[in-house]
């Protein structure tokens, strides 16, 4: 698990609803229901060490992440569906305006059911 203090207390309050989603969000979260099966409970933008933008779908647990992956690596399928969302949404709701171009965009997932274990709260 790689979030920061404050993204885990904000994916926290996201999924024990004390947090409305945004409506980007909201619609981000739909589509992966519909298309994947799975909830996003929160996201992060951030950039890689390499400087290219990245986008992290906060997921509940493991078996999430590896309904995305193939071969034991992301599917690049999937990686470039979630851009190609994302980025849409973005220009949609006129946010992050540096992940309009999906093909700029790196997605990566991180879950929060072994972050809720580690801190020994309660799911």
């Amino acid at each position: 698990m790689f979030l920061s203090e404050e993204q885990y207390l904000h994916a926290k309050d996201l999924y024990n609803q004390r947090t409305e989603p945004s409506p980007l969000l909201a619609d981000l979260s739909a589509w992966a229901v519909k298309k994947y099966g799975i909830h996003v409970i929160d996201y992060i933008c951030d950039e890689r060490k390499d400087g290219k933008l990245r986008m992290t779908p906060v997921l509940w647990e493991d078996k999430e992440v590896d309904m995305l992956r193939k071969y034991c690596n992301y599917n690049p399928k999937i990686q470039k569906a979630f851009a190609y969302k994302f980025a849409g949404l973005c220009r949609k709701y006129r946010s992050h305006q540096e992940y309009t171009k999906p093909s700029n965009i790196f997605i990566a997932y991180e879950t929060l059911k072994e972050e809720f274990e580690k801190r020994m709260i309660p799911a």
